[in-house]
């Protein structure tokens, strides 16, 4: 479930103006993501989290709750935050974003550990080492 009210809710609470991606064409999101200055991801389920993936590799900051790889991706990341929901604390860990000239963080180098090319050289050791093992 993605839980859009709890975006409104911290949209609210933060002053800022909320915009969705629904409907968005794929080929434009990457404008979208870089006009940004933060991404929220209120999910309370995630297989991945990709849109959080994305976000760093535009160096937009994100919040998110602790589902996917978001603690992983977003540890350690100043300027993003991966907790339970809690609309004010989350609404404080944007508004730096929200009320600077240059929102942007240092998370590209992170999204880039899972990029297509690193990911897909993952797999084929993966099936090189069950080889080796037969």
């Amino acid at each position: 479930m993605k839980r859009y009210d709890r975006a409104v809710e911290v949209a609210r609470r933060a002053g800022a103006e909320l915009l969705s991606g629904d409907g968005v064409e794929s080929e434009r999101m990457p404008d979208w993501m870089n006009a940004s200055n933060a991404v929220i991801v209120t999910s309370e389920n995630e297989g991945f989290g990709l849109v959080a993936v994305e976000a760093l590799a535009c160096d937009v900051a994100v919040v998110s709750t602790p589902v996917g790889t978001a603690p992983f991706l977003l540890g350690g990341i100043d300027g993003c935050l991966a907790a339970p929901f809690d609309a004010d604390r989350w609404a404080e860990a944007l508004r730096p974003h929200l009320d600077c000239e240059d929102p942007r963080v240092t998370g590209r180098e992170r999204a880039a550990w899972f990029s297509a090319g690193l990911m897909a050289d993952r797999v084929i050791e993966a099936y090189r080492d069950l080889v080796e093992r037969r």
